[in-house]
Parts: structure tokens; sequence; C-alpha cells
């Protein structure tokens, strides 16, 4: 066997042993996208909350924020309204935020979050940035802007 061979195999050994490993911890890779929500919005305290963060309950926008602004208490992707599962009837939409920068939204203001549906946890929209708060009329392009630089370590 050669040297290129035998790099190949080791590189997709690694791959598979990753996948396996973070499959057996939980860990899913998703991709997250912008959410547009127009208050007011109220949060309350994660169930159960050992880390702390938010839940904040929300109605779909039938269509994308892109064409149609959400309205009082609504979120909506970018590019569409919701589909399949992302749907939950009753009071079942809801923002998970374990990062605990997502809190209670005030009428007449938008907020733009990057979040994915969380199968694992009852679909929720779960936060992996927030962008903060932005003015209509917004991007019909689903994708997230870049994530700021994480602060300089403490000195």
């Amino acid at each position: 066997m050669n040297a290129p061979d035998t790099r190949t195999r080791a590189l997709l050994l690694a791959g598979v042993c990753a996948i396996v490993l973070g499959m057996s911890h939980g860990a899913v890779a998703a991709t997250s996208f912008p959410l547009y929500c127009k208050g007011p919005l109220h949060s309350g305290a994660l169930t159960p909350s050992p880390l702390g963060g938010t839940s904040t309950p929300f109605k779909w926008s039938s269509k994308g924020a892109g064409a149609k602004n959400p309205g009082a208490g609504e979120c909506a992707w970018a590019d569409r309204g919701p589909r399949g599962k992302e749907i939950q009837h009753g009071h079942g939409n809801v923002i998970c935020d374990a990062l605990n920068s997502v809190h209670s939204l005030a009428a007449g203001k938008y907020l733009e979050i990057c979040v994915f549906r969380d199968p694992n946890d009852n679909n929720c929209m779960s936060v992996t940035q927030f962008v903060g708060l932005v003015k209509s009329p917004f991007s019909a392009d689903p994708v997230c802007p870049p994530a700021p630089p994480p602060p300089p370590p403490p000195k």
C-alpha cells in the first residue's frame, strides 16, 4: 500500500469515528437560518433550566419576511413561510435560547436571530446567533450574517 492510500484511509476512518462519536453524544450538525420576529414577544425561563436561557412562544407569519413583514407576535423565515414539522399547533411554536440572548421584545420592534429547528427538543427553534434589533425591509436571502469574532481572552 502506498502513502496516499494510507493517508486517505486514515482520514476516512477519522471522519467516520467523529461522526459516530458525535451521534452517540446527541450532537447534530445543524445549519442555522435567519428568523425575523415582531414584538410583542414575552420570554420566560427554559424548562428545565439548569443552565439558564429563555423560552419565547411565537406565531408563524404566513409569508417570508423578505416578502411581507411579520405581524405583531409573529416570526418568519427570510425567504418563505413555515412548513411541515416547523409548525407546532396550539401554542407550541417556541424560540429556545440557551445563549440567554433573547428576552421579551417590545411591541412594534423587530428582532433578527439565527436558529435551527431542533428535532431533539420538541422542534424548538434553537438560537445559535443573536443578530439584534433590525428595521424593515428584510432580506429574502436565507443566510445568517457572519458571527462577530469572540472577545479577546482576559489578561
